[in-house]
């Protein structure tokens, strides 16, 4: 069973924190390429470019309900939920020059960057659930039980080890 998010308290929450997130995103973006211009590596600027269109899209799905494109009809969970897939990418992508450095940041920084491309997935195809499912999925089950136990071997585990 789906609430109506679009009337509910935790449609509004989510739509006014993704609205400030994306202006917040923009902010970083612009920072950037003011201090670090192009002669940053490919990578930080092309991830910085994803979460600037990921700020664009938060901004959207903060202020509109529905948009058309091409025809189509695109509710705001839809549009928050290709943000946060290019708030993932564009966070594992440009966290590559660190990563190479630190192959544990890198790893921590791609199974965060995947549990956001879940997250993000989930409300472009479902949108947000703020109720329990009857009969989850599931696959849903499976991917959050394997992404949370793999959270807790580098958390606990493996991080450890490299104090």
């Amino acid at each position: 069973m789906k609430v109506d998010l679009d009337a509910s308290t935790m449609g509004r929450f989510q739509r006014y924190s993704t609205l400030i997130l994306g202006i917040g995103l923009l902010m970083y973006g612009g920072t950037f390429f003011v201090i670090a211009g192009i002669d940053a590596p490919l990578s930080s600027i092309a991830g910085t470019v994803l979460l600037i269109g990921s700020g664009i899209l938060f901004i959207v799905s903060g202020i509109e309900e529905t948009v058309t494109l091409a025809g189509r009809t695109v509710h705001w969970t839809q549009l928050n939920g290709v943000g946060t897939i290019l708030l993932a990418g564009g966070w594992m992508i440009a966290s590559i020059p660190l990563a190479v450095n630190s192959p544990m940041f890198g790893a921590i920084t791609l199974l965060g960057g995947l549990v956001l491309v879940f997250v993000g997935y989930q409300g472009m195809t479902d949108g947000p659930h703020s109720d329990l499912e009857t009969t989850p999925s599931k696959t849903r089950i499976t991917i959050s039980i394997v992404l949370a136990v793999a959270l807790f071997v580098f958390g606990f585990v493996v991080y450890p080890a490299y104090l």
